[in-house]
């Protein structure tokens, strides 16, 4: 292929587009680089000092691979093609003097350009040769870049000086997770125990990584811390645990049991259902059956499964100091536990004394039990509490999904369809 002269391929350049300037340009670069009229051709673009023409020795520089040509447009009057010929030149070039000159005597355009090179290429034997010197004469940002794409021995080595500065913890988990693991554990284990529950929140990004390919030995780890809870900054984590390894997680969760900081609340349906129906009932009594927490466990089993669940989350509780609580009412499967319970519950002073609890207690019985008395409420003297009747009524029978219930209070509202009341104007 003929190289053309510099005025000729920059003219042929104002009929095309980007795309077919860069193809041209590297249809050339392939079948002419080295030659002495693709060099004059480059070096004619580069002496122009304009924007336009450095890109295109840029991309000629790039695909003939000509390191002396992306040296040379690192002093480009265009801070644009500096930045993309230093990143080149830490892609591909292989003179490391040159480089390691460049990364320490340019401009932060020019090191830290190189250095993004370096490390979007993976080039971790060049990354070991140049930290020494970028982390003692440069700022932690050029550190950090070149910590990316260390070898795991010079990280090895190297991490537990300059963890404090680290933010791409993340990163380092999915290239070193062994040497991550190995500073994690290093550095909590020697604070105080009061103090651990804390410095996870320093390497919180790594523990989903680390959960997915170390998660026996982070179960372990977070054992060994002897915390009361469950490190906040590894909820994250839990349900990649879980799907790990289930047991493990059960036995961690029962160390926190003495405390009641099992934090149920953070697994959904489908990773509670991982365990097994005795674990299930081994964790029942530290949800603590008063919560809201309880009840969000409890709706999130199967139905057949959470009245055996509720029973062994009240065992050893004074039933007297339970109240009337809708919510656990509601989620409970309607069969002999439910009944039992609502039984117990409007026998109490605080639900006989209120006129509201009581209809509550009332709608949530089976809709032909509860609908007689219902009735009777919506024909109430107080407007408030036929309004309260009527909405539990309709409640009663839509939570008793039964199409005849429906139709009976839809046949019993319709037989007030000409009375001046608000409440059924409402």
């Amino acid at each position: 292929m003929k190289v053309p002269e510099t005025s000729s391929l920059l003219s042929e350049f104002d009929g095309l587009n980007h795309h077919q300037r860069v193809q041209r340009i590297a249809k050339l670069a392939h079948a002419c680089a080295g030659s002495a009229e693709f060099n004059r051709l480059v070096g004619d673009l580069i002496a122009k000092k304009t924007h336009y023409e450095g890109s295109l020795a840029l991309t000629a520089a790039i695909h003939a691979r000509d390191e002396a040509r992306l040296l040379e447009l690192l002093n480009h009057n265009s801070v644009e093609v500096t930045r993309l010929a230093a990143k080149a030149v830490g892609s591909i070039a292989t003179n490391e003097a040159a480089i390691r000159n460049a990364v320490l005597t340019g401009s932060v355009v020019i090191r830290r350009g190189i250095l993004n090179g370096i490390a979007h290429a993976k080039r971790s034997q060049l990354a070991d040769a140049l930290f020494a010197d970028v982390s003692t004469q440069l700022g932690s940002v050029e550190m950090l870049e070149l910590v990316k794409v260390i070898s795991p021995a010079v990280l090895q080595r190297i991490l537990p000086e300059i963890a404090h500065a680290i933010s791409c913890w993340r990163g380092l988990a999915q290239s070193a997770p062994d040497v991550v693991l190995q500073v994690i554990e290093m550095d909590v284990m020697s604070r105080p125990v009061w103090e651990r529950h804390s410095r996870f929140y320093a390497y919180g990004s790594s523990f989903e990584v680390l959960a997915s390919t170390h998660y026996v030995q982070l179960l372990r780890l977070i054992a060994a811390c002897k915390q009361e809870e469950f490190p906040s900054a590894l909820r994250a984590a839990l349900p990649i645990l879980m799907r790990r390894d289930a047991n493990g997680v059960f036995d961690l969760l029962m160390s926190f049991a003495p405390q009641h900081r099992i934090p149920l609340a953070l697994l959904s349906g489908q990773l509670i259902r991982l365990f097994t129906r005795e674990q299930i009932l081994q964790l029942a009594p530290y949800a603590h059956l008063k919560s809201q927490q309880f009840v969000q466990f409890l709706g999130q089993l199967p139905p057949s499964q959470r009245g055996e669940v509720f029973l062994a989350a009240r065992e050893g509780i004074d039933t007297a100091v339970l109240g009337w609580n809708a919510s656990l009412i509601n989620v409970l499967s309607r069969g002999p536990v439910r009944t039992a319970e609502l039984d117990r519950v409007s026998k109490l002073k605080t639900v006989t004394d209120s006129r509201e609890k009581t209809l509550q207690v009332i709608a949530s019985k089976p809709f032909a039990h509860a609908v007689r008395d219902l009735k009777k409420a919506t024909q109430s003297s107080d407007a408030n509490d036929r309004i309260l009747a009527w909405d539990l009524l309709i409640f009663c029978a839509a939570t008793n999904r039964d199409s005849d219930a429906l139709h009976e209070v839809l046949t019993y509202a319709y037989r007030f369809r000409n009375e001046q009341d608000p409440v059924l104007q409402v």
